[in-house]
């Protein structure tokens, strides 16, 4: 996410099979795009998500995957942290029954998270701070 001098933030992305994005908000914004393809999904996963993001991905295989992936990278460039978010106590935007959460709280900002299925193999993702 870049503040430019106009004090509007703008977030572009591009995916390796040839996908562009653009975000353009007076607020801080994160936009992820993302093809599914195979990965080593539940590793990637066990790694690097939390409890509640890995139920979802359990439940919903690799679309649930790219799902959190893209979340997480909104996210990260939103509150401009990256993927790996510095907060060891995030939980990620799933809730409790495994559902995708709109609004989420991160530190002390509230963030609101979008998320697409824009082809049967295209996922994306956009994060801005309410």
């Amino acid at each position: 996410s870049k503040r430019n001098s106009n004090n509007s933030d703008t977030n572009a992305n591009r995916s390796p099979n040839t996908i562009w994005g653009c975000a353009v908000s007076d607020r801080e914004i994160g936009l992820d795009l993302q093809f599914v393809r195979q990965v080593e999904y539940n590793e990637i996963a066990e790694k690097y998500f939390s409890k509640l993001e890995n139920g979802f991905i359990n439940k919903y295989g690799i679309d649930g995957f790219f799902q959190i992936w893209t979340r997480r990278e909104a996210i990260g460039k939103a509150v401009a942290e990256g993927f790996f978010i510095d907060d060891k106590n995030f939980e990620g935007s799933v809730g409790k029954n495994f559902e995708l959460l709109q609004e989420i709280k991160y530190k002390d900002k509230i963030l609101e998270v979008f998320t697409h299925k824009f082809s049967d193999d295209l996922w994306g993702s956009c994060c801005i701070l309410k």
